[in-house]
């Protein structure tokens, strides 16, 4: 996940005038200081340099005072290189808290930098306003894209409502995160119990288990919701404050940059509804056996010892990859330990003024935690190739849906190497679950979008309603869920469903996306890799259909892209190929030129060893199948020949 913050309301209009910015290069962002992580750090922003750049700025338009062009670009450098200290200091505060969630005292602090931050912008924004409408307008033209230019031209300050409305969004999520962190326990025949309890020492009795489960997840689902249903209403009446019908068609128009309709994945539920809950099924019905004969549910990792293993692998997919990641490895850009009251979450988030990313992960300590390692470097892949500046994300915010490729097809590339890194059996089961968990993105992020639909369309729905509506959506998706526990309660549990309203449909269009690579990856690999560098190179700014559609992949809305993204998936994960069986067998054998000769002779030995191997087995079981056939017909004519005697035996 890329963990980003909201936009400030004060560009929404802008958006909405122009959903699809293109963003150019000019504004680059900060040089990186080689620092580790720890060196940065935390410490309280000192505002008065900002705001006396932006009071300077502010004076020397008003004044229209001449010949201070060198001056004009200092000063708005300032603000930037500001802006971004600022945000840095908050994501790195809110990296504290996710260490120790139980901390109430960053807690209480959040709210209050997350809405300074928001005056700042009002404040940059307010100066380069005047600025441009003074005589060094020219000027502006020369320092920023027109991009900038235009959301500085459209620009108003925050209305006071949205920013009451926002601070209350703020503290009850912040409210959501602290609970959902607790152990949560309930008394049942005189003793208490808790998740862990109940998952370390079951009672034997399964009646009793499922009574227990049900207890403590109702009594979180019963507190979690109350909170959900607060921010549906708040959320609700900042749609309405910018002229939305509901929270929904608010946050695709505004939010995520997405360049796709509610009406247009209405179409993609439907498609999916029909084609993936088989895929998804069987693939979670053979990893429930897989995972566990083959010994990887059993197998423990700590983080430094899976950095290990698939550091020398990025290289194979590219060097500026791969040199990325030794970097975040020097300078320790991540947390990956395991602690005791640590956020059960894993996030990439921008440290602008270091023009670097961190990673963010609450480990398993199992093979879960490769997954999760190869998917956040996707992200933070893209913020070291192309870093950006706070002020850029603030104003037109990111496309999730492509930002997320970067992820999930980072992840698709990786199964070439599972093998490698797992063995053959624990490299297939391992490939299966990437490919599982890809399937799943796609299920339940459309799920999880209608759901998220259905509550912001109705802001005054019951808690009740909310979990009816979620065991529904769950049935029409054919999720199998055990009909002896209440899984109507575990929508409370996804932290996304709180603070990334509207969030989850990017991991689906996402992920059908990264079946696509991972599918070409199995006819051609060299154009997967050059396919992902090209989305690579649309960064954090190119809508989701506009890179897919310019890096040569499907375009998931066109009818029955969906299913054909399901079916061949499928015969990948059968074949290895989008060949059939039949066609591998039809295998043209012609012999080499004598220009390729000499370079293929090592590749020639290979396949032709490859070929002998495969061949062997196949060739040997026919050749048993016919002497078996053969024995078994001579037996018939022995015990003809016997019954014939036996009743020429018997008339005489």
């Amino acid at each position: 996940m890329k963990r980003l913050k909201q936009l400030t309301a004060s560009i929404l209009a802008v958006l909405t005038l122009f959903p699809a910015l293109n963003v150019s290069a000019e504004l680059q962002g900060n040089e990186r200081k080689d620092l580790t992580y720890s060196e940065m750090q935390y410490h309280e922003f000192d505002e008065s340099k900002l705001k006396n750049a932006a009071d300077e700025l502010t004076e020397i338009a008003e004044k229209n005072i001449s010949g201070k062009e060198k001056r004009v670009e200092e000063l708005i450098n300032i603000m930037f290189d500001e802006y971004d200290l600022q945000a840095t200091l908050y994501n790195i505060r809110y990296n504290d808290f996710y260490t120790d969630v139980t901390n109430e005292s960053i807690e209480k602090e959040l709210p209050e930098i997350e809405q300074n931050y928001s005056e700042y912008y009002d404040i940059i924004f307010s100066a380069l306003n005047k600025a441009y409408n003074s005589d060094y307008q020219d000027l502006m033209f020369e320092l920023l894209d027109q991009d900038i230019i235009t959301a500085i031209t459209f620009f108003h300050t925050t209305d006071e409502k949205y920013t009451e409305l926002s601070n209350e969004e703020s503290k009850l999520v912040l409210e959501y995160e602290s609970l959902n962190s607790q152990e949560y326990s309930v008394e049942y025949k005189g003793r208490s119990w808790t998740a862990d309890d109940l998952y370390n020492n079951p009672p034997e009795n399964e009646d009793e288990y499922n009574r227990i489960s049900n207890m403590i997840y109702s009594k979180k689902n019963k507190e979690l919701g109350e909170i959900y249903l607060k921010l549906i209403k708040i959320r609700d009446k900042i749609a309405k404050l910018y002229g939305y019908p509901n929270y929904a068609e608010y946050a695709y128009e505004s939010t995520y940059m997405r360049d796709y309709s509610l009406d247009d994945i209405d179409e993609v539920y439907k498609e999916v509804k029909e084609s993936f809950p088989d895929l998804y099924n069987k693939l979670y019905n053979q990893l429930s056996l897989s995972l566990y004969t083959t010994g990887l549910a059993n197998q423990t990792y700590n983080g430094e010892e899976i950095l290990d293993q698939i550091e020398p692998y990025f290289a194979e997919i590219g060097s500026e990859i791969y040199e990325n990641f030794k970097y975040m490895r020097k300078y320790h850009l991540y947390n990956i330990d395991s602690l005791p009251n640590k956020m059960e979450a894993g996030y990439t988030v921008s440290l602008y003024s270091y023009a670097v990313p961190f990673i963010f992960n609450s480990p398993y300590g199992n093979y879960n935690d490769f997954r999760t390692m190869i998917h956040e470097f996707g992200h933070a892949n893209v913020d070291y190739t192309h870093p950006t500046r706070a002020i850029y994300d603030n104003t037109f915010g990111n496309s999730l849906d492509t930002l997320e490729i970067h992820s999930q097809g980072m992840e698709a590339l990786f199964t070439e190497y599972h093998d490698d890194i797992f063995g053959e059996k624990q490299g297939k089961a391992f490939t299966d679950f990437t490919i599982y968990s890809m399937a799943s993105s796609v299920v339940e992020g459309c799920l999880l979008d209608e759901f998220q639909r259905y509550a912001y369309e109705n802001p005054d729905c019951t808690l009740e309603q909310l979990n009816t509506k979620y065991m529904e959506l769950c049935g029409e998706y054919n999720i199998e869920y055990s009909t002896d526990v209440a899984y109507s309660y575990d929508w409370t549990e996804i932290s996304h469903n709180y603070n990334s309203p509207m969030y989850y449909i990017s991991y689906a269009t996402s992920a059908l996306s990264s079946l696509d690579l991972w599918i070409k990856a199995s006819d051609d690999r060299e154009s997967a890799i050059n396919t992902y560098k090209s989305l690579i190179d649309c960064g954090a700014y190119t809508p989701y259909i506009e890179s897919i559609e310019s890096c040569g992949l499907r375009n998931i809305f066109e009818p029955g892209v969906v299913s054909e993204i399901a079916e061949e998936t499928e015969l990948v994960l059968k074949n290895g190929t989008l060949k059939s069986d039949e066609e591998e067998t039809s295998v043209e054998i012609t012999e080499p030129s004598e220009e390729t000769e000499t370079a293929n002779t090592v590749i020639s030995t290979i396949k032709n060893k490859a070929k002998t191997k495969g061949m062997a087995i196949p060739m040997l079981f026919s050749l048993i199948v016919i002497l078996f056939v053969l024995a078994i017909f001579i037996m018939i004519i022995i015990l003809i020949t016997s019954i014939i005697k036996h009743k020429k035996n018997k008339k005489q």
